[in-house]
């Protein structure tokens, strides 16, 4: 079993919890005078509305807060979120399986998880959701979207996507509960492994630990990890995976807190390593966040060469805060690097060997679900040739 405790993580806090002793004395916070300054002039403005405002209807005090303060936290961070107090989630509901972001006041597609209606429609990273169900998504929160967009299996949804190109669809879709993810691993001609790595939780990589072993058994002579299209998922699932790959007591890559006040180093453990054949990492522009870290850190080591095209570049650590009110502040606290510093949140990561292809190209291997596939492939074919190569 996986166990949540055994890497080295210096000074890490999740969810608010420190894992271990923080790299850094705790700092007291007090409000500066610019934080004065906007309390002041709200509370002026609030006066104001309150003594002279004639409305033509009654106001709402407490929306009209909620919708200023929603604003007011996407001004000061486009990707932040206010989400309304918990509510009940529907016993039949399915989740559509994409990881959406903001980005020029509109829903952007960062990656579509593998046996999802997100994946099963075909949705591709880098697309923009312009409408559901014919209402415009600009301005619009996460939050309400992902009301419309998640619901009960079986009802039917039309969207409006437009991609970076500029090119308009328009698709209906039909929620559907999730399917079981095709993965694992398999040997492809000359004796390489290849494993589909969809997602980085610890249950996933656990498995990841027996299929590297079997490959190890097996006298693999190399291996090709995919993680396209991976939204990423926990940083001790990333130590979890490398230290498959590296000597113990390597540096994994660290997170930057607030505003530079605190790093966290993580580091693989001592255990030894488990393959030592050549390893080729796929990647492609769904490959986001702490999958993005493990392609980082892998290359930084030159202990794998990636494949394919620029990472999503989604490099920052979230975090939740309660409110007193019951709803909840979605704030990125950190920003992960690379163990040789590089940052890669907005700018992803380049691949070692570029493998371009059409937008149609994508949307089959997606569709198909990756490495089901392997001839049809040209990043997997690419990716043979040059570990066939090595040995």
């Amino acid at each position: 079993m996986v166990r949540a405790g055994r890497w080295c993580l210096l000074g890490l806090v999740v969810g608010g919890a420190p894992l271990a002793a923080q790299t850094t004395s705790p700092r007291v916070l007090t409000p500066g005078a610019g934080t004065y300054e906007a309390v002041s002039r709200l509370t002026a403005l609030l006066e104001l509305i309150l003594e002279h405002h004639v409305p033509a209807e009654p106001v709402q005090l407490a929306e009209a807060t909620t919708a200023a303060l929603e604003q007011f936290v996407q001004t000061v961070d486009e990707e932040a979120e206010l989400l309304p107090a918990v509510q009940t989630p529907q016993p039949d509901g399915v989740v559509l399986g994409a990881l959406l972001t903001r980005r020029d006041d509109m829903p952007l597609i960062v990656s579509v998880r593998d046996g999802t209606t997100a994946q099963r429609a075909g949705l591709m990273p880098g697309e923009w959701i312009t409408g559901v169900n014919y209402q415009p998504t600009a301005g619009r929160s996460l939050a309400a979207l992902r009301q419309q967009l998640d619901g009960v299996a079986g009802a039917e949804l039309i969207l409006e996507l437009r991609d970076a190109g500029g090119s308009a669809r328009a698709l209906r879709i039909r929620r559907e509960a999730p399917r079981p993810a095709p993965g694992g691993l398999r040997f492809l001609a000359g004796g390489v492994a290849y494993y589909r790595l969809p997602s980085l939780e610890l249950e996933v990589v656990e498995r990841l630990r027996e299929g590297i072993a079997k490959a190890h058994q097996e006298q693999a002579r190399g291996l090709i990890l995919d993680v396209r299209n991976n939204p990423g998922g926990h940083l001790l699932a990333v130590a979890a995976a490398i230290e498959l790959f590296l000597p113990g007591r390597s540096p994994v890559g660290s997170v930057v807190y607030g505003r530079g006040q605190r790093r966290t180093a993580l580091m693989t453990a001592y255990e030894p390593v488990v393959f030592q054949a050549p390893v080729a990492l796929l990647i492609n522009a769904g490959t986001a966040a702490e999958a993005e870290l493990l392609a980082g850190a892998l290359q930084s080591h030159r202990r794998a060469q990636l494949f394919g095209a620029r990472t999503a570049g989604r490099g920052r650590v979230w975090q939740s805060f309660a409110l007193p009110d019951g709803m909840r502040l979605i704030l990125p606290v950190g920003r992960m690097e690379t163990p040789d510093g590089q940052s890669f949140d907005r700018e992803g990561l380049l691949p070692d060997v570029a493998v371009e292809l059409t937008r149609e190209q994508e949307r089959r291997l997606a569709l198909a679900g990756f490495g089901t596939e392997p001839r049809d492939d040209p990043v997997i074919q690419r990716a043979l040739e040059s570990l066939r190569r090595e040995r």
